[in-house]
């Protein structure tokens, strides 16, 4: 009984791993169950790997949708961001509303919100 104890307490603990080899070789239905826990021991180190690089893509795979995200956003900011300042340039030469809408795509809100900003 004693042995069953120190193998079960022990059996995973690599500082005790002479001890429990000892114990192992004493009893031969102790070397079965080691055979049976050193199995076990690694599929659910396996499996611990096989989550952890599941993980680490799905973490990859969501970085680079996010930082495609960002970067489509940025381009449209840029974008806006130039329409508006060729809205801009053209109302302070003095050109009409309906051309600055042609040229830039705005809406004719948005080109009068600019006008009656200055």
């Amino acid at each position: 009984m004693e042995r069953i104890s120190v193998f079960l307490r022990y059996a995973e603990n690599p500082d005790y791993r002479e001890v429990v080899n000892r114990v192992i070789e004493s009893k031969e239905g102790l070397a079965v169950a080691g055979e049976v826990l050193m199995s076990i021991s690694k599929d659910e180190r396996e499996r611990a790997i096989f989550r952890n690089r599941r993980i680490a893509m799905a973490d990859r795979e969501s970085d680079r949708v996010t930082a495609e995200r960002n970067m489509i956003m940025a381009e449209r900011r840029g974008r806006t961001e130039e329409r508006l300042s060729i809205a801009k340039s053209l109302l302070s030469v003095g050109d009409s509303i309906d051309k600055i809408v042609s040229v830039t795509g705005l809406t004719r809100d948005e080109v009068e919100s600019l006008r009656d900003a200055d």
